[in-house]
């Protein structure tokens, strides 16, 4: 379900709702910094950061993590129907020139938000772009969503602008005590130096309102495997 049509990036973060719960006595494990400054290229020069290493946290440690709150959950969209393709003429709301998600991954949708619920992690509204697959994706696993056009695939064909809009919303500290979903595309986490994910997996991320730190790399079966 749409909770809204369209949020601007100035409101995104007022809008969302997430996560909150206990705490651990184990020491955190080391994990990637980026302070991913605005590009100071022309806005059709492309921005190519250093790769950024993200750690695996055991999956006790990743529940005490989320629970603690102030972090933000970045997907890429589950599986897809790799037969299909994103064709032109291109509008978002016409899943009929996309590639759209496969059976398995509606499936895998609906694992990752029951798997994220059955662990305890409470969530509010979740953020994602307007293309089919993700708010599947979204509304699949986490039922209510928003839609930001600063996450839409698109804006990769301009590269510095999208770094420079990711940055903006992954360094937005999310309210106290919660943490934030997203559901993206992988050209919107490659720009910035984060790793290529297979679909349905997730970074999360610690955003400290200037930047962000890399926490961890979940694969999307992880989930299910966290006692």
């Amino acid at each position: 379900m749409i909770r809204s049509a369209l949020i601007g990036t100035g409101a995104l973060f007022a809008a969302l709702s997430l996560i909150a719960c206990g705490g651990s006595n184990e020491t955190p494990a080391p994990v990637a910094t980026s302070t991913q400054p605005a590009a100071t290229s022309t806005p059709s020069a492309a921005v190519s950061p250093a790769a950024i290493t993200v750690p695996s946290l055991p999956g006790p440690r990743l529940v005490e993590t989320l629970r603690g709150g102030g972090h933000i959950v970045i997907f890429r969209h589950a599986l897809t129907d790799m037969s299909q393709s994103d064709r032109e003429p291109f509008t978002a709301r016409d899943c009929s020139n996309q590639r759209n998600l496969s059976a398995a991954g509606r499936e895998q949708s609906r694992m990752l938000g029951a798997e994220i619920r059955r662990l305890g992690i409470p969530y509010g509204v979740a953020v994602t772009s307007p293309y089919c697959r993700t708010r599947e994706t979204a509304g699949l696993a986490f039922g209510t969503y928003d839609i930001d056009l600063a996450l839409e695939q698109q804006l990769v064909r301009d590269a510095a602008t999208t770094a420079q809009v990711m940055s903006r919303l992954l360094s937005a500290v999310p309210p106290a005590g919660l943490n934030t979903m997203m559901v993206t595309h992988s050209t919107n986490l490659t720009v910035l130096g984060l790793p290529i994910i297979d679909e349905g997996d997730a970074i999360v991320l610690m955003p400290d309102g200037s930047g962000w730190t890399a926490v961890a790399l979940v694969k999307a079966a992880d989930w299910s495997a966290i006692p």
